[in-house]
């Protein structure tokens, strides 16, 4: 006989566990697989600004943490940035949680997938009342705002959108506090606001109806097999929207023309997107590789400079090209053809892509590209480029880097005026290897003399 209470309750929570999973697997052999699913995980609406008002009424202490949501770690061990124990201020901060009164049915489409900062506990004598944290200055994260059950047990979290009455005094509180993240994030998201305006009106003219329809559609019916419990492989989504797309153009030809204009409209840093160009570079890059060798080629000898633009952009990007059956001889030879227009670019940035794919990439020799590039204004540009001449280890190569490291070439000056950046108002970033900025300490000249043949 058990008299240990400790045993006791790990012996019940092992029984618990034994039933529950027998009970799944019962239900699952009883039903088909997606209505088990159902009936094993199922939501219960929430509203918003119920819940959460009763489970602080009792604090008496705030805990403002630089962690996010998930630290759940003990105070000591906790990154804690301020406290507050004053009554007065805990009710006035209590006071300002107030949240849009809007049920949901699934907290799962309304949150993001990061832990959010700061970290805003509540806590009742040694007890924490509500674990919780600020998202991106407009909503909170609590456990109690989660609709998923899982075998009737309350699982993950949601994020209540705060009133703009309450959102503006929370961020302007943790200013004060020293806690600035909040308040620069939405200042930040007001600036890129503005960007944003502007580079639509901007993209507008290049965005082909059709294709704009053919986009929502696809995503219609992926929110109708959402709603039907339906689970689409995500390749099947892919092809479908991208049978759309293209049965929304009449001529082959003129919708890789279309598409390389709408990605080559905007002058930004190629690292972001707006959800349509998203949507034309995701179609472009699993293009059919013969239909897309007869676009690029087109576009290299293309009057249109934003055609022309937009094809070496998604050239020397080149996210994901290798997966979706493009070869090495296949990107060789595209940046071969637009190495010119693509180093042409506004942007010391996209500059670098360009030279730190013709570093990795030799056999395209782009020697005109890189006799330019070893005077470009941008130091890691310079040194990209040395490195690509040591790479192609040509008697031309070699002859340009003699000629750096005798102190013949002089950098370029920084243009006056800088080109406006219209990607900052996406608030997106696609990372892409060679963006990144260097700083050496030694002179171009050393650099060549050590890239010279010994």
């Amino acid at each position: 006989m058990l008299t240990d209470p400790c045993q006791r309750k790990r012996r019940w929570l092992r029984w618990s566990m034994v039933v529950c999973a027998v009970m799944g697997v019962v239900v699952i052999a009883v039903f088909k697989w997606e209505d088990g699913l159902r009936a094993l995980t199922y939501h219960v609406p929430v509203r918003y600004d119920e819940p959460f008002g009763p489970a602080i009424a009792t604090a008496d202490r705030i805990v403002v943490r630089g962690d996010g949501f998930d630290c759940c770690g003990p105070e000591d061990k906790t990154n804690i940035l301020f406290v507050v124990t004053n009554p007065v201020e805990v009710a006035a901060v209590a006071g300002h949680m107030r949240f849009l009164a809007i049920t949901t049915s699934n907290s799962l489409e309304g949150t993001c997938m990061c832990d959010g900062a700061p970290g805003i506990d509540w806590h009742k004598d040694k007890k924490r009342l509500a674990l919780t944290s600020m998202q991106h200055g407009k909503a909170i994260r609590w456990h109690g705002f989660a609709t998923m059950r899982i075998l009737g047990i309350h699982v993950r979290y949601g994020d209540a959108p705060l009133t703009p009455d309450a959102r503006e005094w929370l961020i302007n509180w943790l200013a004060k506090k020293g806690v600035r993240e909040p308040l620069d994030e939405i200042e930040a998201g007001k600036r890129r606001a503005v960007v944003a305006t502007e580079a639509r009106a901007i993209l507008q003219p290049f965005l082909p109806k059709p294709f704009v329809e053919a986009i929502k559609n696809a995503q219609l019916k992926a929110r109708e097999n959402w709603a039907k419990g339906e689970v689409v492989p995500f390749e099947q989504e892919h092809n479908l929207k991208g049978k759309l797309i293209r049965e929304s153009f009449d001529d082959v030809p003129c919708m890789y023309a279309a598409l390389f204009r709408l990605m080559g409209c905007l002058p930004t840093r190629w690292d972001a997107r707006y959800r349509e160009q998203d949507e034309a570079y995701d179609f472009l890059v699993r293009a059919p590789r013969q239909e897309l060798d007869s676009a690029f080629r087109a576009a290299a000898t293309s009057k249109d400079r934003l055609e022309r633009s937009g094809a070496a952009r998604i050239i020397f990007t080149q996210y994901s090209m290798r997966q979706n059956g493009k070869t090495d001889q296949d990107l060789a030879g595209w940046m071969r053809l637009l190495a010119e227009t693509a180093y042409s670019e506004p942007f010391p940035e996209n500059r670098r892509i360009v030279l730190y794919r013709l570093k990795k990439t030799p056999q395209v020799a782009a020697l005109s590209v890189l006799r330019q590039a070893v005077e470009d204004a941008d130091v890691v540009v310079r040194r990209l480029a040395m490195e690509a001449l040591a790479a192609s280890n040509t008697a031309a190569a070699r002859e340009i880097l003699q000629q750096i490291a005798s102190g013949g070439t002089r950098p370029r000056l920084e243009p006056q005026e800088k080109p406006k950046n219209y990607g900052a108002g996406t608030g997106t970033s696609c990372h892409i290897p060679g963006m990144e900025s260097l700083v050496y300490s030694n002179t171009d000249a050393a650099a060549a003399t050590q890239l010279l043949p010994q």
